[in-house]
């Protein structure tokens, strides 16, 4: 990062603001800018106080602002606070005023509802374009006006730590339900108002320790961090949000597109109107999408909004996501699916504790090689398990508890058939129809050393439909169940092979 300590410290007192909450004090911190601008970079201290600004504050290259103490509020009815350019500049790419610290303070949008609050206008708070190094810590960023409380657009290394952002009016009316405390964004037309449009995006972004919510007087953000552009061909790299605290976001509470190299890390979500965690490509775009970790997170109260899963990562038939990761969550009290990977091939879905869910437990769908292990789901409304066509999927090692519809484990169809679905080893206790059943035409599955315990609800162990053909079912232990051969394996047309040798007289080398 471009450093500006051992530059000159410039106080915005000895520029004449007063910081008393009602003097126009934007002339003066503007000055003390201006001159740390003047030296090649410096601090500039805002002390203890409240200062009022009636428009942007212009910050420059190599400049720390320190504001341990200070509130600045926009008393305007349509600007923000802060942002790093000036109204006819024009920077490429990554050009523009760089080496930035912002430490402390309180930065108030001061959004206007209920007769308090000044600004009606959509506008941010802070907004870093076309930069490089900003690094926002320490910060309160409150009553947000319609727009965002930081946006980063074409931001290469950015870092927002142990920061709140707290509340939200969404001033349009009622059209920015979406719009997020912490915006992602790329430089094109109608998302930025720096020039050029050159599609620049975000890379190496850090958003660590920060909490989301409401604040004394208005609600949450509509998501907490995300954004909601894209373009073809264009992706956000190495985006990291870990350790933050998201409350009651309007819809999602980190949401992305087209990022990749990414981590999303030990995180507590709660109350969101949709998905905890969404990631997905935009359609039809065509980009190179990979590599994505979603790990250690607690996701709870996720809904009643459509699209709600606890967590999502969505690509498409164009625009697949490989290597995503989703592992050691815990998802509980989902108004949709608990967690949901479509067109994700070779993705991992390991280690999760699901509870609760109004849909399926753990749905992987149209992602070849998927590998579903090692994870609990309890109380699904359906099944706990689903492979939706996705050939070569193992669903290995997991334990399921109580779906109140449908299986314990279901393989069925997504855009084509599921085929060589291996599932084995896995403990089902009181599904609701089978605990587990083989589906939709799906060819040359295998299913072994799985345990079923009916718990006086499931009707079979394991079932398969007539258009499902050349299943292995093999080393099962269905017994304690009172069913009988007949019951405890169902083939609704030819019967599978039942033992190694290729027998399908059952039980076969089941345990009834």
């Amino acid at each position: 990062m471009l450093n500006p300590v051992g530059h000159g410290v410039f106080n915005v007192r000895d520029y004449g603001a007063v910081g008393d909450g009602t003097a126009n004090d934007t002339a003066a911190i503007q000055a003390a800018l201006n001159a740390a601008r003047t030296a090649g970079g410096g601090t500039v201290v805002i002390p203890l106080g409240t200062y009022a600004v009636n428009d942007f504050l212009v910050v420059f290259s190599n400049t720390r602002i320190s504001a341990y103490g200070a509130t600045i509020r926009s008393v305007s009815t349509n600007k923000g606070i802060l942002r790093n350019f000036l109204p006819n500049d024009s920077y490429p790419l990554y050009s523009g005023n760089s080496g930035i610290v912002v430490e402390g303070g309180v930065w108030d949008g001061n959004a206007a509802d209920q007769g308090q609050g000044t600004v009606t206008g959509v506008t941010n708070v802070m907004a870093f374009i076309h930069a490089r190094d900003i690094t926002i810590r320490d910060a309160v960023i409150r009553n947000i006006s319609g727009a965002h409380g930081v946006e980063f657009n074409a931001i290469d290394s950015g870092r927002i730590l142990n920061s709140r952002f707290e509340g939200f009016k969404d001033t349009t009316p009622s059209t920015r339900s979406f719009s997020e405390a912490v915006q992602l964004d790329i430089a094109r037309d109608g998302s930025t108002s720096l020039p050029p449009y050159d599609w620049t995006t975000c890379r190496n972004i850090l958003i660590q320790g920060c909490w989301f919510g409401r604040s004394d007087r208005l609600e949450a953000a509509g998501r907490a961090i995300g954004g909601h552009t894209a373009e073809t061909g264009r992706t956000y790299d190495n985006i990291q949000v870990i350790g933050c605290r998201i409350e009651g976001a309007i819809e999602e509470g980190i949401q992305g597109f087209n990022w990749r190299n990414s981590v999303i890390a030990d995180n507590v979500i709660s109350g969101t109107g949709k998905a905890g965690i969404l990631m997905e490509v935009t359609d039809p775009q065509v980009v190179d999408v990979h590599s994505v970790v979603i790990k250690g997170n607690v996701v709870t109260n996720a809904g009643p909004k459509p699209g709600t899963s606890g967590i999502r990562v969505a690509g498409n038939v164009l625009n697949r996501i490989p290597a995503v990761v989703i592992a050691d969550n815990v998802v509980r009290n989902i108004k949709g699916n608990g967690i949901h990977a479509e067109d994700c091939p070779a993705s991992i879905i390991s280690g999760n504790q699901v509870e609760g869910t109004d849909s399926t437990g753990i749905y992987a769908v149209n992602s070849e090689g998927a590998s579903v292990t090692g994870n609990t789901t309890s109380r699904t409304q359906s099944n706990g398990i689903n492979i939706g066509g996705s050939v070569g999927a193992t669903v290995s090692g997991n334990t399921i508890r109580t779906t109140t519809t449908n299986h314990g484990v279901y393989v069925g169809a997504g855009r084509a058939a599921a085929a060589d679905v291996v599932i084995s080893g896995n403990n089902i206790r009181g599904a609701a129809v089978a605990g587990i059943r083989i589906a939709a035409g799906s060819k040359d599955c295998t299913v072994t050393g799985n345990r079923v315990k009916a718990a006086g609800a499931t009707q079979n162990g394991i079932t398969l439909t007539a258009d499902s053909t050349g299943a292995a079912v093999v080393g099962n232990d269905l017994s304690g169940n009172s069913w009988t051969a007949a019951t405890a394996i169902v083939p609704a047309g030819s019967a599978p092979r039942l033992d190694w040798a290729g027998g399908t007289t059952a039980p076969g080398h089941n345990l009834i």
